[in-house]
């Protein structure tokens, strides 16, 4: 329920051993990484466009509680409070202690849909005054707009085939003028 480093130097191998780092790989692989990288879901084009990657161990953290019949995993709401931190740049500091709230508040949100987590809240409370205003290409509003972009199908301009396709050469900077 932590991912303090002095909480996670405690770990023994009756919490992670050969069989439980098996079955997390399994499901990182299968359930969160395969979903993640799915263009048509998230506009996730490669690992440089995924805004938060210490994201991936709260998903982690869920699925297993869910393969432990713990929780029922509902990917609505994962949805909601992923986009939710994205847009509120939610993790651009002081994470460790966000990231454990996050993942307690998903537990008991997956569990009671009357307790939503205070990074939807948050966003819902910026929502009427949210302006979307980033020069800088690692901010996670910037990787956002671009993983809306990704996944609504954008074309590029010279390639004249969607963006998906030319990625890696992708010159992100010619999409919206600096001056806009």
């Amino acid at each position: 329920m932590s991912i303090k480093a002095r909480d996670i130097i405690k770990i023994d191998s009756t919490i992670l051993n050969k069989e439980s780092w098996k079955k997390a790989v399994e499901i990182l692989e299968n359930k969160i990484l395969s979903r993640l990288f799915d263009m048509s879901e998230y506009g996730i084009a490669d690992y440089r466009w995924l805004s938060y990657p210490s994201m991936i161990s709260i998903w982690l953290g869920l699925f297993i509680k869910a393969e432990k019949g713990e929780v029922d995993i509902d990917i609505s709401k994962i949805n909601k409070w992923y986009w939710s931190v994205i847009f509120t740049e939610r993790y651009s500091g002081s994470t460790e202690t966000k990231q454990t709230k996050d993942f307690k508040d998903l537990i008991a949100w997956l569990t009671d849909s009357s307790k939503i987590p205070e990074a939807i809240v948050d966003m819902r409370s910026k929502l009427d005054i949210m302006k979307i205003d980033t020069k800088y290409s690692g901010s996670s509003i910037y990787k956002g707009v671009f993983n809306l972009l990704f996944k609504k199908g954008a074309w590029d301009f010279y390639e004249k085939d969607k963006i998906k396709f030319s990625v890696k050469d992708l010159e992100d900077h010619h999409i919206f003028q600096r001056n806009f």
